[in-house]
């Protein structure tokens, strides 16, 4: 009963661990974007000549 406990538990951890990393670059994304329009501006323009 233990062993069960302690695979739910760790599934638990492994989701939260999981979906508390997606929203962590998510918003670390959504920031660097919008810190950094201009920069991905000028990147985007470089490229495209």
């Amino acid at each position: 009963m233990a062993c069960y406990y302690k695979t739910l538990a760790c599934q638990y951890s492994l989701i939260i661990s999981t979906f508390v990393l997606s929203v962590w670059h998510f918003s670390a994304l959504y920031s660097i974007v919008h810190n950094n329009a201009p920069l991905y501006q000028s990147l985007y323009w470089v490229s495209a000549k």
